[in-house]
């Protein structure tokens, strides 16, 4: 692995993190499962957050429980709880860019060139990878094990040896993550699985006795995990997951698009200025493109082929035709796809580059094409990067909520709902008392965190709400936050969202 772009890249994914180090709703529930391992134990689900507040469908809890084995060791040095939340995402972040690296350096090395710097800079450049890939979503959690199936299933078309073991270890792979933590990624099993058969890396029989045993390993996991974590019997939380949004249609409530979406707007939006740099890889010598790309030699049918770039994308080309057919479509469930793009594109500029040594303005124009490609992108970046980080308003109200009562006796403060979909974690309860908890004894000196929907308790003095204030409640603070975009007026509209309010009874106390 090239250590210096792995360190590139990491600090880029770094960067995002502590410019915006809240989370939003869709990453709530890895996020809060990490905290109740390193808080309270497994020994103490009663206190867990799910326990309480129950989301609609279940999810494992077998990545947040192996996230927590290596975060649990930084409990000895007594830090803030804030900052696990912190070593939380670093520690996601880092695994995918790691994962995403030495997938870029093996692509640069079966082409035999060296493009993997376009390959990092590229992504670096970008948003949703970059600002993502962090975060506690599930498709964060099972981005490693595709990426390193992707790793392995160009080994097994442009290695000379143990073919079908690398195969074999891709196959595994991808099975295990479809299983565990998202199931739509069998629409990409589909596809790789075809390519491996037909390219004679695996027989049919070994597809399916690798498929079947690696899938049966994954599932006795994540029942076993996920039917004590539930409290019950048999679990699998991604058959909960697929019967609930596709055999249901519930994920239908939440919107409804085009067909043609992911290939119109979410894969442009992932992608930007990479979409069009991939298809600079597949063009084929022309005089306006006057260089081709270097070729690796495979044997595919007893015979010699060229392993082309336009192998690598048949399998996420392919999962996004698949993915098509699913009414509710969402940019996060094809995120799985932008290394492989990127590493095309990446091939793409070092083609571009190679004009340079031709002695024309045109050749030496389009040679400065993956240049002005990188500073698109990073000027859409910084813009969408300073939007989002006004996107967490909840996470930013509780920290100013405890700089406001930082020398007052501990109370109760109530959370609505959209503090709570917007930052508000229990990593950022930091006047919680833990020990009391952990003790399970029935008084706690510490504050109380409310986050029930349908009231506020009656001794709450404290809420943080989207509604201002009434004759009951007065405004102490306002927090602001994203509010939409104007495009025909050019504006963001950032506002206040939510209003740190106090009990009346309570400030004349």
């Amino acid at each position: 692995m090239n250590a210096k772009l792995f360190l590139l890249l990491l600090v880029g994914v770094a960067v995002h993190v502590f410019i915006s180090p809240y989370t939003k709703v869709e990453e709530s529930f890895n996020l809060q499962a990490i905290h109740d391992h390193l808080i309270y134990t497994p020994k103490q689900l009663q206190r867990y957050d799910h326990i309480l507040y129950p989301g609609v469908v279940p999810r494992t809890f077998v990545g947040s429980l192996l996230l927590s084995l290596p975060l649990s060791l930084l409990k000895v040095l007594n830090l803030d709880i804030l900052h696990l939340q912190y070593a939380a995402r670093l520690l996601i972040g880092g695994i995918n860019v790691f994962t995403t690296q030495i997938l870029f350096d093996e692509v640069a090395a079966a082409f035999q060139v060296k493009c993997d710097i376009w390959m990092t800079v590229l992504t670096l450049s970008q948003f949703h990878y970059p600002f993502w890939s962090s975060r506690t979503l599930p498709n964060c959690l099972a981005l490693p094990l595709v990426n390193l199936s992707h790793l392995y299933y160009i080994k097994s078309s442009t290695k000379k040896n143990k073919q079908s073991k690398y195969a074999a270890v891709s196959l595994a792979l991808i099975t295990t993550a479809a299983v565990v933590f998202r199931i739509e990624l069998v629409a990409m099993i589909a596809p790789m699985v075809f390519q491996l058969w037909f390219n004679r890396r695996l027989s049919l029989l070994k597809i399916a006795l690798i498929g079947g045993g690696t899938g049966l390993a994954a599932l006795s996991t994540t029942v076993l995990v996920d039917s004590y974590f539930w409290s019950t019997k048999l679990l699998w939380p991604e058959l909960s997951a697929f019967l609930f949004n596709v055999y249901s249609n519930k994920s239908s409530e939440w919107g409804v698009s085009p067909w043609s979406s992911y290939f119109l707007v979410h894969l442009p939006k992932l992608l930007m200025t990479a979409l069009p740099l991939s298809v600079v890889a597949l063009l084929p010598k022309s005089k306006h493109l006057p260089n081709e790309m270097s070729q690796k030699f495979i044997t595919v049918h007893a015979k010699v082929a060229s392993f082309q770039p336009l192998s690598l994308l048949f399998p996420p080309i392919n999962y996004i035709f698949l993915l098509s057919f699913l009414g509710h479509k969402e940019w996060r469930f094809i995120m799985y796809v932008v290394p492989l793009f990127n590493a095309v594109a990446g091939l793409g500029m070092g083609r571009l580059c190679d004009l340079w040594k031709l002695n024309t303005i045109k050749m030496k124009m389009m040679a400065l094409i993956p240049f002005v490609a990188i500073l698109i992108n990073l000027s859409a970046t910084i813009l969408l990067t300073a939007i989002s980080s006004n996107n967490y308003p909840g996470g930013h109200a509780l920290s100013r909520f405890h700089q406001l009562v930082d020398r007052d006796a501990p109370s109760t403060v109530h959370l609505d709902v959209l503090t709570a979909m917007t930052g508000a974690s229990r990593f950022g309860e930091r006047y919680r008392n833990d020990e009391c908890l952990a003790a399970d004894t029935t008084t706690c000196t510490g504050w109380s965190y409310s986050k029930n929907e349908d009231y506020i308790p009656d001794e709450a003095t404290w809420r943080i709400s989207s509604t201002a204030g009434d004759d009951d409640w007065h405004v102490v603070d306002s927090v602001r936050g994203f509010k939409g975009v104007s495009v025909r007026d050019m504006k963001v509209d950032i506002g206040d969202v939510l209003y740190i309010q106090q009990r009346e009874h309570a400030q004349t106390q």
